[in-house]
């Protein structure tokens, strides 16, 4: 996008657009707002807007809001319906030393083609940064995982509502020239994985809800470098004496490498069993909150594997990783106890 357009989407001319279709994954629970009693809200915006306009009809807790026209129409349709859903899908706040604390953020995940995702990250994952940069957003991450039966994968992004759809006409700019590849199959939110939900970017079932106030600093991210340097972890409950290999985080206590393929930073991260409940929190909320703050994807693997050691896998561009590393690391400093 050029520079003519850094603060709208909303300035090409609509007679050189051509029509597109746009599908974005949303909470079950906030599509009643976008439909309307009886459908009023959705009828309203079909006539206004003279575009197609459908939002999935399934049981599950996710659903797929599609809207078809040129971009800008789509981009004004869209604004629209997040400012519906606004007070259906908020977000934390932004740290209490934030000048916008006050200031909700909402949460959109875009549904693109896996074929088209490289366009997106670019070489080095350079796009991309570029992108988080321009667009200055609290989250702005690629899933690497496709949704369940599909070849779509979730672009996540979060951050107030101009400066979400301004990234997303910025992300259609960027992909247009690069053609969809064969087979491509839509996800269908019928499809919906409650134990892979984390990883392709669902809408988990305990995904945060209103008036929940947890913020970075509730989470208790205040004591850094207790992984780093510890070489044992004692305290009055659990004493755990690590083998040479967890004795430096820094080095052989995790594995580093690099994800060529999608361009991303891997990171393991060994941890003794019973230490884990500190990263994932009650019901997983500060595992998620760790997620949604870092823009990190990060898997925990599972006891049944080994009942004595865990796996945290972080994977992301570089500052998300270490953004995710550090509030794991302050986690277990304050809660691993």
């Amino acid at each position: 996008m050029d520079s003519s357009n850094e603060s709208s989407g909303h300035s090409r001319s609509k007679k050189s657009q051509p029509c597109i279709e746009l599908r974005f994954l949303i909470p079950s629970k906030a599509a009643g707002s976008v439909i309307g009693k009886s459908g009023e809200n959705i009828r309203n915006l079909r006539r206004m807007f003279m575009a197609r306009i459908n939002i999935s009809d399934n049981s599950g807790p996710e659903r797929i809001l599609s809207l078809e026209a040129d971009l800008d129409t789509i981009l004004e349709i869209l604004t629209q319906c997040l400012e519906k859903m606004e007070g259906c899908i908020p977000l934390p706040r932004a740290g209490s030393g934030d000048c916008n604390d006050s200031i909700n953020h909402v949460d959109l995940r875009m549904l693109v083609n896996q074929s088209l995702v490289g366009a997106l990250i670019g070489r080095g994952g350079g796009r991309i940064n570029d992108l988080r940069e321009k667009c200055d957003l609290r989250v702005l991450k690629v899933y690497q995982t496709v949704c369940p039966d599909s070849t779509d994968r979730i672009v996540q992004l979060v951050g107030a509502i101009p400066l979400v759809i301004d990234c997303i006409g910025k992300i259609v700019d960027m992909c247009k020239e690069t053609p969809v590849r064969e087979p491509k199959v839509n996800y269908d939110a019928q499809n919906y994985d409650h134990a892979a939900a984390n990883h392709y970017g669902g809408w988990a079932q305990n995904a945060i809800r209103p008036n929940n106030n947890l913020t970075t600093r509730s989470l208790g991210f205040s004591r850094p470098g207790f992984l780093k340097h510890q070489a044992s972890y004692k305290n009055e409950h659990y004493d755990y004496s690590y083998p040479n290999n967890y004795r430096e985080m820094d080095t052989s206590f995790r594995n580093s490498h690099y994800d060529e393929q999608d361009n991303n930073e891997v990171q393991e991260i060994r941890l003794p069993h019973k230490v884990v409940g500190a990263i994932i929190g009650p019901g997983g909320s500060r595992i998620q909150q760790v997620r949604m703050d870092s823009g990190a994807h990060i898997t925990i693997s599972s006891p049944d594997r080994n009942p004595q050691e865990r796996v945290v896998t972080i994977s992301g561009n570089t500052q998300d990783v270490k953004r995710a590393f550090s509030m794991i690391n302050e986690c277990l400093g304050k809660y691993g106890r």
